[in-house]
C-alpha cells in the first residue's frame, strides 16, 4: 500500500514543496513526461532490429471519504443479496495504462507512452448488457421479470450453477425460448439437448 505525502517526504519542507509543485497549474503531465519521452525516442533510434511496446494498465486504489474527489475505477463482487442477486460495490482510484519500450532480448528502452483517467460514474457490465440488449433483442409484449432482469424470447441466457444429472454445467450458453408472463417463469435451453423451466428461486 502506498502511504501519505508527508509520511514519505519525511519533514514538513519536503512535504510542502511537494504540495506546491502538485498544485503549480503550470506544470503538466506532458511537461514531466516530455522528457522520458525524449530519452526513449533516442534509444530506439539507437537500437538495430525490431523494438517491441509492451502495454499494460494499472490500478491506484485510494480509501476516501469522499471517493468522487478522487474517482472510480471499477466495481467487483460483493456477495449475494438475501435474493441471491449479485452485489457489487465501486473502488476509489486512478487507472494508469502504459506503454514500455523493448528490445526482443527484453532490454528497456523507457516509456512511449502514458495515460492517467478515472471515471466520475461506474456503470459496469449489468447496464453494458441492459442497453445491448436493447439494442440486438428489444423486449415485445411478452416478456417476465426474473432475477431483476426483463427476459423476453430469444434472450442469450448463461448457466451458473452445474446440474450434472441434465448435463448442464457452470458457463453453460443458451437462449430463452419462451416466457410465461401470468406464472413468472420462462424457458431456456442450452445448446445441448435439455431444456427447462425457470421458476421462482431458481437460476440460470
Amino acid at each position: 500500500m502506498g502511504q501519505s505525502i508527508p509520511l514519505v517526504c519525511q519533514d514538513w519542507a519536503n512535504a510542502k514543496a511537494a504540495y506546491r509543485f502538485f498544485s503549480n497549474d503550470r506544470v503538466s503531465e506532458a511537461d514531466i513526461l516530455a522528457g522520458h519521452f525524449r530519452s526513449t525516442r533516442d534509444r530506439t533510434a539507437a537500437t538495430d532490429g525490431p523494438v517491441l511496446v509492451l502495454h499494460d494498465t494499472t490500478e491506484f486504489s485510494y480509501q476516501r471519504e469522499k471517493p468522487e474527489a478522487i474517482g472510480i475505477t471499477k466495481a467487483i463482487n460483493s456477495g449475494r443479496d438475501k435474493a441471491g442477486r449479485l452485489r457489487s460495490h465501486t473502488i476509489c482510484g486512478i487507472l494508469m495504462h502504459s506503454s514500455l519500450a523493448v528490445t526482443t532480448e527484453g532490454l528497456p528502452l523507457g516509456l512511449a507512452a502514458v495515460k492517467f483517467w478515472t471515471r466520475k460514474k461506474f456503470k459496469g457490465t449489468a447496464a453494458l448488457n441492459i442497453e445491448l440488449q436493447k439494442a440486438l433483442n428489444p423486449a415485445g409484449e411478452r416478456k417476465v421479470e426474473r432475477f431483476g432482469w426483463i427476459f423476453a424470447p430469444g434472450d442469450k441466457v448463461m448457466q451458473i450453477e452445474s446440474d450434472y444429472d441434465k448435463e448442464v454445467y457452470n458457463g453453460d450458453i443458451g437462449y430463452v425460448a419462451d416466457v410465461d408472463p401470468d406464472a413468472g417463469e420462462l424457458i431456456a435451453g442450452t445448446g445441448r439437448a435439455y431444456t427447462g423451466r425457470l421458476g421462482a428461486g431458481q437460476a440460470l
